[in-house]
């Protein structure tokens, strides 16, 4: 699935239940999608989809799940990370 066409249906559907959608048609809800192939519990899941909790670890394994492009569902995850070396030379 393209990213543009990710995008078209998150702004038509909500990022919540587009990631519902493809759970469902692989077999999980987001209970057990949360408990059983993130072992996080259901509750951070939940966090990160309506309330913008960020984890980038969780992020990356739901979009590895789901087979979508990295930055599809959580643009974040394409923001740079700041290297504590090349911060400490500037000083």
């Amino acid at each position: 699935m393209k990213t543009i066409d990710i995008q078209k249906q998150i702004k038509k559907y909500g990022k919540v239940n587009f990631v519902k959608g493809e759970l469902l048609k692989r077999g999980y809800s987001l209970k057990d999608f949360a408990r059983n192939v993130l072992g996080i519990h259901e509750n951070f899941l939940y966090q990160m989809l309506y309330k913008d909790a960020r984890s980038k670890r969780i992020a990356k394994q739901i979009e590895d799940f789901l087979e979508v492009p990295r930055g599809s569902l959580f643009p974040y995850l394409l923001e740079p990370v700041e290297n504590s070396k090349e911060k400490s030379e500037d000083k």
